[in-house]
């Protein structure tokens, strides 16, 4: 990672921003733009886990060549909101298409809490949060799990820093949705049963959101436990003071958070 005075990045916004929740998008800008980082959108691609779960591997290896052909241009640190596509770019990619190329992107990339936790550690993320009260369950989605327990201890410990939050992880299991599995008819059961040991302990905990950084998640405890799910960047856009827009909240998203 560059530390210099100016920090430059490429943000690879996925699918979901792009398409379905560009609040998150929108969120991650308004944290970045508040740490003066500027942001580069190189043209991309779907990361293509989706393609690769359904077994279309062209697809997947036509999709990672052009991603990575376009980030390269780019000569700087690649953030991911989805720790989905932080995940090919960082494991598949190297994994599958064994290039040089790919793992100079895998080395360059971070998922979005990631690199914020990494400013944080070396001095270069403001740390003047407003006060949120707001009691928060953090989900560690599977694709991130995979980066070790030291990245998720991470950005935990700098939520907890904005004064009125607290923040505790709840560790129960996959949440069932399994990237479009849980989206299908024919798996819908066995989706929820998965994802119930996970749906009870944030019912029994009764928190106002859960953060999460996986939009399947986000999606899958929405619906089995009747809780708001936010990305973890919008809490710290709050915390910034960022409340309008893009944060008017539709009324699946309402909670309990208020800034003083």
């Amino acid at each position: 990672m560059s530390t210099g005075k100016s920090l430059q990045i490429a943000l690879f916004a996925g699918c979901t921003v792009n398409f379905i929740d560009p609040g998150v998008g929108a969120d991650a800008l308004a944290v970045l733009a508040q740490n003066g980082i500027d942001v580069l959108y190189p043209d991309a691609r779907c990361c293509g886990v989706p393609l690769l779960a359904y077994g279309n591997r062209k697809g997947f290896a036509q999709n990672a060549a052009f991603n990575i052909g376009s980030l390269l241009k780019t000569g700087c640190d690649i953030v991911a909101p989805c720790s989905s596509c932080a995940h090919a770019l960082r494991e598949k990619y190297p994994a599958r298409l064994g290039t040089a190329a790919a793992r100079t992107i895998a080395a360059r990339t971070y998922d979005l809490l990631q690199y914020l936790c990494v400013l944080a550690r070396k001095g270069f993320l403001r740390m003047d949060f407003r006060r949120v009260e707001l009691f928060a369950l953090y989900h560690a989605p599977c694709h991130l799990k995979g980066f070790g327990s030291a990245a998720i201890d991470a950005r935990l410990e700098l939520l907890k820093h904005i004064p009125g939050v607290k923040v505790e992880r709840i560790d129960r299991g996959c949440c069932g949705m399994g990237g479009t599995f849980g989206m299908k008819k024919k798996n819908y059961s066995q989706s929820v049963a998965i994802g119930a040991a996970l749906a009870r302990g944030i019912r029994e905990a009764r928190p106002d959101v859960v953060l999460t950084e996986c939009p399947g998640c986000r999606m899958q405890i929405e619906h089995l436990s009747g809780v708001a799910a936010w990305h973890p960047v919008r809490l710290l856009a709050l915390a910034y003071g960022w409340t309008s827009p893009p944060f008017e909240e539709t009324d699946h998203q309402k909670t309990g958070a208020r800034l003083q």
